[in-house]
C-alpha cells in the first residue's frame, strides 16, 4: 500500500517540475526577448491605427518603450481623405515618463528631438464634425516637452490662396542654457492675387521678435511662387 502511494506521488512532484520548469523559461524568453515583443506590438498597433486614419506608416521602432523611443525613417502617405499630405522624418527621439502618462499627467514628455523632417498638411481635406463654440478660446497643446531639439525641419500648410512654408527650421529649447531658433519663412503663392500685403505684415512681426531671453532668432521672410 505504501510503495502504490509513493509511485503515485512521483509522477505528480515530476510533473509539477515541468510546469515550474515551463514557466520560469517563458518568463526568461519574456525577460530576454521583451523589448523585440513590445516593438513589434507598438509597430502594429501604429500601423492599425493609422489605417484607420487614411495613413499608410511605416518606420523603424528602437528604444525600451518604459522610458524612451527612437523612430527612424518614419514616412507617411494617405490613402485616402486625410489631413497629412506627406510626412518624412529621419530620426526622431523622445524621453518620457510612462508612469506620469499612465496617471494623466501633462509634463509626462521629457524631451524630443527630431532630424530632417518634412510634413506636408492639408487641413481643407477633413471635414470638421463639430464647430468650435463662439466663446471657446484657442489655446495651446496641455503636452508640451521640457527639452526640444530640431534639425532641418520643413512645415508646409496647404492654403486655398497661399501656402504656408517654415523651412529649414532648427531649434534648441533647453531650460539649463541659452535657446536658438532659425527659420526660413515663406508662402507659396496659388493663385494671381498679390500677396505684398501679407508679406510686408510678415516682416512688421518678426522685425519686431528680435531676440528674448537668451532665445536667439534668425529669421527670414521671403516669397515663394509658383
Amino acid at each position: 500500500m505504501e510503495d502504490d502511494q509513493e509511485d503515485n506521488s512521483q509522477p505528480k512532484g515530476k510533473r509539477r517540475r515541468r510546469i515550474w520548469v515551463s514557466i520560469g523559461i517563458i518568463l526568461a524568453l519574456l525577460i530576454i526577448f521583451h523589448r523585440l515583443i513590445l516593438l513589434g506590438a507598438l509597430h502594429w498597433f501604429a500601423v492599425h491605427r493609422a489605417a484607420q486614419e487614411n495613413l499608410k506608416l511605416s518606420f523603424r521602432a528602437e528604444g525600451n518603450v518604459f522610458t524612451a523611443l527612437t523612430v527612424r525613417n518614419l514616412h507617411i502617405v494617405p490613402t485616402g481623405p486625410a489631413a497629412i499630405e506627406v510626412a518624412d522624418a529621419e530620426y526622431v527621439h523622445a524621453e518620457y515618463s510612462l508612469l506620469s502618462l499612465i496617471r494623466g499627467h501633462a509634463d509626462f514628455l521629457e524631451s524630443i528631438e527630431a532630424r530632417n523632417a518634412r510634413v506636408v498638411v492639408d487641413p481643407g481635406k477633413v471635414r470638421v464634425q463639430v464647430a468650435p463654440r463662439p466663446s471657446e478660446k484657442v489655446t495651446l497643446p496641455a503636452v508640451f516637452p521640457e527639452r526640444a531639439r530640431l534639425d532641418n525641419v520643413t512645415l508646409i500648410v496647404r492654403d486655398p490662396a497661399h501656402d504656408f512654408i517654415a523651412e529649414n527650421l532648427s531649434l534648441d529649447l533647453n531650460p539649463r542654457v541659452p535657446g536658438a531658433l532659425s527659420v526660413t519663412f515663406g508662402f507659396a503663392r496659388r493663385d494671381f492675387e498679390p500677396a505684398d500685403a501679407l508679406l510686408a505684415h510678415w516682416r512688421r512681426c518678426l522685425a519686431h521678435s528680435g531676440t528674448h531671453d537668451g532665445l536667439a532668432s534668425n529669421r527670414d521672410a521671403r516669397r515663394l511662387t509658383n
